[in-house]
């Protein structure tokens, strides 16, 4: 008789055609796996994409109201200002000191509002301004009365066409061989006045100022 192997130990013995079918199927299950995390991982990142958009549109929304705010107080306190002032007389003009009068308001106490206001045509073109009203200018701002006459030559020299240098001139005659010659062309920004010499800023003293 053929010795028969008793069932402790024995190994059941699997075709190869189930084999290959058993591993086919873990590999579809990996692969499932795999497809199902990484749509998990896109529908969380949208998610986040979407949360932030909504928390960017409120914060734009909020941030527009308190513009809106400050923009209100401020006209507030402009009214209030120029009611207390119609009585000044018609050289002290509240119009020109607006942002001191708005900064010192109690309506915008506490309130994070950055504003800058000036009155319609404080600028000055300086590319078509006269050489006494540039004069006037820079006496207002601060010049003695022969800087501001030199000032307003230097510039007079920068901007005009012909080559023909003014007493106090762009350059005084001793630096004319090594200092920049005068462009004879519009001022185009602020940033152009520090060319001039005399000039270590822009004039007038905000760059809003210049047009």
């Amino acid at each position: 008789m053929t010795p028969r192997a008793s069932g402790r130990g024995a190994r059941p013995r699997v075709s190869g055609a189930a084999g290959e079918r058993g591993g086919f199927a873990l590999v579809s299950v990996l692969w499932i796996l795999v497809g199902l995390a990484a749509l998990g991982l896109a529908a969380n990142l949208a998610a986040r994409q979407a949360v932030a958009a909504a928390r960017n549109r409120a914060d734009l929304a909020a941030s527009a109201w308190r513009a809106e705010a400050c923009v209100e107080r401020a006209r507030a306190a402009i009214h209030d200002a120029l009611w207390e002032a119609r009585h000044e007389p018609p050289g002290a003009t509240v119009w020109g000191r607006l942002d001191g009068v708005v900064a010192g308001s109690p309506g915008l106490a506490g309130m994070a509002c950055a504003l800058q206001m000036r009155a319609a045509g404080a600028a000055l073109d300086v590319n078509a301004a006269p050489d006494e009203t540039l004069r006037r200018l820079f006496v207002a701002l601060g010049r003695s009365p022969a800087g501001a006459d030199s000032l307003a030559d230097a510039l007079a020299d920068w901007r005009d066409e012909d080559d023909a240098p003014r007493p106090a001139g762009a350059v005084p005659r001793r630096l004319r061989a090594t200092a920049p010659s005068p462009t004879r062309a519009s001022w185009s920004a602020c940033g152009d006045s520090t060319r001039c010499r005399g000039s270590t800023r822009c004039f007038p003293p905000s760059p809003a100022a210049c047009r």
